[in-house]
C-alpha cells in the first residue's frame, strides 16, 4: 500500500493505488468534506494514514434529519484518529438552516492558499439495473449517472473527487482490502430520512449501502 511521489506545476503529490483506484495525496494541507457517511470517511481515513500534513473534517449539518449527521461524523474522525495513531486534524463543523446535498462545500476553504486539495466523497450509482430495484421513487443524484464520465478535479484542480467514476462495490473492496469494514464502516450512516442517526433500510441511499456492503452496520 505504498505511494510514488510525483511532480505537477503547482506541488508533489503522492500517487496512493487501492484496488486499482488512484488517490492522489499532495505534499500539503488537506481539506475534506466529511459527512458521517461511508464514502468521505474512507478519504479521511486514506488521507490521514498517508499524508504528512494537517487534515481539516469540514462537516456540514444537515437540518433536514436535526443535524444527526454532525454525530456521525464527529464519531468517524474519532475512529480514524484512532485507527491511525494520527492526531494532525482539525474538524470544523457548520450548522446550516438548509441543507443542500452532498456537493455542499466549505468554499472558503476551497480557494484558501494554504490548503492544496479539497475532496469530497461522492460516488458513481450502482449500474441502472441494479438501482432500478431499491424501494424508493429517486434514482439517488442525477450528476452520479454510471453511463457518465465525470472529470476528477474541478475549479483548477482546487476540488478533488477520487471515487466519482466508481460505485460504492469497489468503496467496499477497498474497506476490505485496508481492513477496516469492521471497524470504521458501522460508525457511518448513508441514511438520510432518519433524524437519529439510524438506517431506515427502505430510502434509496440505504439500498445501495446493503447492495455494496452486504449490510448496514
Amino acid at each position: 500500500m505504498g505511494g510514488n511521489y510525483f511532480e505537477t506545476s503547482e506541488y508533489r503529490i503522492m500517487d496512493i493505488n487501492l484496488c486499482g483506484v488512484d488517490i492522489h495525496i499532495p505534499d500539503g494541507k488537506t481539506a475534506i468534506n466529511v459527512s458521517g457517511g461511508a464514502d468521505s470517511a474512507l478519504i479521511l481515513y486514506i488521507l490521514m494514514k498517508y499524508s504528512k500534513h494537517r487534515v481539516i473534517a469540514v462537516t456540514l449539518g444537515n437540518s433536514s434529519v436535526d443535524n444527526s449527521n454532525i454525530g456521525a461524523s464527529t464519531n468517524v474522525v474519532n475512529k480514524v484518529v484512532e485507527l491511525t495513531d494520527n492526531y494532525n486534524v482539525e474538524q470544523r463543523i457548520t450548522y446550516m438552516r438548509d441543507f443542500v446535498g452532498t456537493k455542499a462545500i466549505d468554499t472558503s476553504l476551497v480557494f484558501d492558499e494554504t490548503i492544496k486539495v479539497y475532496y469530497l466523497g461522492i460516488t458513481s450509482n450502482p449500474p441502472e439495473e441494479v438501482a432500478i430495484t431499491f424501494n424508493s421513487e429517486s434514482l439517488g443524484e442525477e450528476d452520479r449517472s454510471p453511463s457518465v464520465v465525470r472529470p476528477l478535479w474541478l475549479d483548477d484542480g482546487a476540488i478533488y473527487i477520487p471515487f466519482y467514476n466508481i460505485d460504492k462495490l469497489k468503496l467496499a473492496e477497498i474497506y476490505d482490502y485496508l481492513g477496516i469494514t469492521d471497524t470504521l464502516f458501522p460508525l457511518t450512516v448513508s441514511c438520510t430520512k432518519n433524524s437519529d442517526g439510524t438506517h431506515c433500510d427502505n430510502c434509496w441511499w440505504c439500498s445501495e449501502r446493503k447492495w455494496a456492503f452486504g449490510r448496514l452496520v
